[in-house]
């Protein structure tokens, strides 16, 4: 079993994005004096960074965040430049939560929270019934492996 994250986050990303870059703008706007090179060079830096980030970095973000489940482990792998790459062995899973955020109520996801001997695993933004699924799959191999 592979996925991505839900796509619906990007959305949210793209949202908290246009804030931020607002924000930047208008004290840029402000604080700089008005029609200068300063003034110019800071809009038009602020309108690279939010083309850059809303076109490239969050898609390819969303992209990359990927979940694995085999019958020997649970993987998730996440990054654009740094791959990074977290892995549970099923065998030592001793619980697994269902975590809703406000944030995850927003998008109607639930993040997936594995905890077992010497490893945590968390995996955000999965579909509702994709993250129940995974959840029943990952306790139920438990119950086979140890009864």
């Amino acid at each position: 079993m592979s996925n991505h994250i839900s796509t619906k986050v990007l959305w949210l990303w793209e949202i908290i994005n246009v804030l931020a870059v607002s924000l930047i703008a208008a004290v840029v706007y402000y604080v700089t004096p008005y029609r200068s090179i300063w003034w110019y060079g800071g809009l038009w830096l602020t309108g690279l960074l939010f083309v850059l980030t809303a076109f490239l970095y969050l898609p390819l973000l969303q992209l990359t965040c990927v979940y694995q489940a085999t019958e020997d482990y649970l993987e998730y792998r996440r990054g654009i430049f740094f791959m990074r790459k977290s892995r549970l062995a099923h065998k030592a899973v001793t619980s697994v939560s269902l975590v809703r955020s406000p944030l995850s109520v927003l998008t109607k996801t639930t993040d997936l929270f594995a905890r077992g001997m010497g490893a945590n695993l968390y995996l955000p933004f999965l579909e509702k019934e994709e993250a129940e699924v995974l959840a029943q799959w990952i306790s139920s191999y438990g119950r086979k492996e140890r009864g």
